[in-house]
């Protein structure tokens, strides 16, 4: 049985005399997981960002059977990039210890939900609410349940459309989040769709397989080894017969299954009866609700031709009601923990220290909740980086930046209110893809100063009236005045954008990201995303606060 590839996510935990404090580039924080292959640490990168850093254990890292393994993890996640899988940011194979990392991803994974739920139970800890506990014994209601089928699957079209298959689609390779829904409102694409992700990472290609490989390879089997977690394997996996996409479909039946009841539809006593359970047991889905036992019927059909393509899958699926709060309340309560874990760690240093105008003065963040007391500058510098660099490796410069008259931000209703509030100039920006073998995408951000937060606010939640905020706010051009500050656009209707808003304080700070050529394909969206949501985690009050 397969053991050593599997990995332990648990709370935040702070680093011991002998942990690593630095692991190539990256300084390391905290310690997130282990198991039998090595750990992974929190760490951060020169920029600021968060990071994973997964690293293999000294033992082994000499032994070519797991440094064969890990460069081909490696090799596949670097293929798949995607809103709903984790990218490799660098790796190093040749050094003492190998490691790799991967942006850090605040959430749980669906096991981790699943074990809260049963020390929940155990303590009375969670409320007997039907609602929130979702069917029966289960863990996930129906709509979250649809929710994480809907991300699976989109994970699962940018796995395939990679050439590879998964093979190792379980709970514990799945990770709940909301960082995109918190701090954002989602656009519609070109197909009309919304482009929100659902919350859901698939996370691990340890074992994952080329589909370009001869079909029934065997890549990575040995005698006595199973290749993949057995209750959450396809028929064809246990037989060692060839491998092909519909193999994760099986395993998506299985997760949902797990997610709504607790347990895999093949769940046994010993390996040998979960393995006959995969192949020759028709699970009992009475007690699933209608809606998830029409898709996990057809995911867990024996016979590969007979399950779903993806596209069927997500006809099936349907329409996901969009909400700030992904998921359930103990979901959120986990995410919760997890964040305020890091927070710890990251401790006061990083949560207001940076150099004012004065340099070396102490900011509080709290102080720029009103413009009396805001230390903040209203300049370039202080609110707009010259620079970022998204989770997928990509650069985006600073070609326009500068105060724009408030009669220029949008339409006559939203110009109408920032002047009733006092508010006469913006900060407008604009950032463009460097070195992209393809037409560049453009970012153009705004940043808001209102009086005090709550005119922030007010501000924030006109904006959202109405299904298309982002309509009512400028696009601006790469085109500038003399003084570097960015023209007005001109852009049609019908391209393929992502647009974020938050507010910080007394700021409220708006991102929209399109690609140059106004181009609508939906295959975009993982790039542009990538874009607008380091944008806007780096303009803003936060931006003086890190210089």
């Amino acid at each position: 049985m397969r053991h050593d590839l599997c990995w332990e996510v648990m709370a935040v935990e702070s680093l011991t005399e002998t942990d690593p404090r630095e692991i190539g580039p990256y300084r390391l924080l905290a310690l997130l997981g282990h198991g039998g292959m090595g750990r992974v640490f929190l760490g951060t990168a020169s920029d600021g960002r968060l990071v994973a850093v997964k690293i293999i254990r000294v033992a082994l890292a000499d032994d070519a059977r797991h440094q064969g393994r890990f460069r081909r993890e490696v090799a596949a996640a670097r293929r798949v990039r995607g809103a709903h899988t984790a990218p490799v940011l660098d790796a190093d194979f040749d050094a003492p210890t190998p490691w790799l990392a991967s942006p850090f991803i605040c959430g749980p994974s669906l096991q981790q939900v699943v074990d809260a739920r049963v020390a929940g139970d155990a303590t009375g800890g969670f409320p007997a609410d039907a609602a929130t506990l979702g069917i029966a014994a289960g863990t996930l209601p129906v709509e979250a349940a649809l929710r994480l089928a809907g991300g699976l699957t989109a994970a699962l079209d940018e796995i395939h459309g990679a050439g590879l298959v998964h093979r190792d689609l379980k709970p514990d390779n799945v990770l709940l989040t909301d960082e995109p829904t918190t701090t954002g409102v989602p656009l519609s694409g070109g197909n009309g769709m919304l482009v929100n992700d659902e919350g859901v990472r698939v996370v691990d290609f340890g074992i994952a397989l080329a589909t370009d490989e001869a079909p029934g390879s065997t890549r990575l089997t040995r005698t006595g080894w199973v290749v993949g977690s057995p209750p959450y394997m396809s028929p064809e996996q246990v037989e060692g017969a060839a491998i092909t996409p519909a193999s994760d479909i099986f395993s998506l039946g299985s997760v949902l299954v797990m997610a709504c009841t607790g347990a895999s539809p093949f769940a046994g006593t010993s390996l040998q009866k979960v393995l006959h359970n995969v192949l020759h047991l028709e699970p009992d889905l009475s007690a699933l609700p209608d809606r998830i036992r029409r898709i996990a019927e057809v995911c867990l059909a024996k016979d590969p031709a007979e399950r779903p393509g993806l596209s069927q899958l997500r006809d099936l699926i349907g329409h996901v009601t969009t909400s700030a709060r992904p998921w359930p309340s103990r979901v959120m309560d986990l995410i919760g923990d997890q964040r305020a874990d890091v927070d710890r760690i990251l401790g006061p240093a990083d949560e207001a220290t940076a150099t004012g105008a004065h340099g070396g003065d102490e900011i509080d963040e709290e102080s720029w909740n009103s413009r009396q007391t805001d230390p903040i500058p209203f300049t370039v510098d202080a609110l707009l980086p010259e620079k970022f660099v998204n989770d997928l490796d990509a650069e985006y410069l600073q070609v326009a930046a500068g105060p724009r008259p408030v009669e220029e931000v949008g339409l006559r209703s939203l110009v109408s209110v920032l002047t009733s509030c006092g508010c006469s100039q913006v900060m407008a920006g604009v950032y463009l893809e460097q070195r992209s073998p393809n037409p560049p995408i453009l970012v153009s951000v705004t940043v808001f100063p209102m009086s005090d937060s709550a005119m922030a606010s007010m501000v924030y939640n006109f904006l959202l009236q109405g299904d298309s905020w982002h309509k009512k706010l400028t696009l601006w051009s790469t085109q500038s005045h003399s003084d570097g500050s960015p023209r007005l656009g001109d852009y049609d209707d019908g391209f393929f954008e992502r647009g974020y808003m938050r507010t910080s304080g007394r700021y409220v700070i708006t991102v929209r990201t399109l690609r140059t050529d106004l181009s609508a394909e939906s295959w975009l969206f993982p790039y542009i995303y990538a874009a607008t949501t380091r944008a806007w985690r780096s303009i803003g009050p936060e931006n003086y606060r890190r210089r």
